[in-house]
């Protein structure tokens, strides 16, 4: 019985995980790049990327587009960063205020951690990157570990 309660939240946990990422990919305008996709891509528009290994796996930079992709030890993709001002995650640009995106964030079911700028939901966590001015100059959408 213990262990048919144990199964059966496991895979609504699962459920929500993949509804969220699938939520998040549908508000994520990085290139056509999506969180959790096996897609390899070491060229995006005709950039080339350069690649790097890190902890979680490996990373690749796309400087021409100001982003970067990273991926997990499975080959899925982990992480989006971006400093491109013609990409958006929920609504937010590079180049916004961060009053605003704080209010988008928050709006997209997004909770503040306590750590400056940074925000989780049930799958991802998003981490603004602002300026002096109070100006959002890039952003990193990951997945929960």
């Amino acid at each position: 019985m213990i262990a048919t309660i144990v199964l059966v939240a496991i895979m609504a946990a699962c459920a929500a995980g993949t509804a969220g990422i699938r939520e998040a990919n549908n508000r994520i305008q990085v290139f056509g790049v999506q969180l959790g996709s096996t897609e390899d891509a070491p060229w995006i528009r005709g950039a080339p990327a350069t690649e790097e290994p890190c902890l979680k796996g490996r990373e690749r930079y796309f400087d021409t587009l100001a982003i970067s992709i990273g991926y997990g030890h499975n080959g899925k993709i982990r992480k989006i960063a971006t400093r491109n001002p013609g990409t958006t995650m929920f609504g937010i640009r590079p180049g916004d205020g961060f009053d605003a995106s704080r209010e988008k964030a928050l709006a997209a079911g997004f909770k503040e951690t306590g750590a400056a700028h940074r925000f989780s939901s049930d799958c991802c966590s998003l981490t603004l990157l602002v300026d002096e001015g109070g100006h959002v100059f890039g952003m990193t959408m990951e997945l929960q570990d």
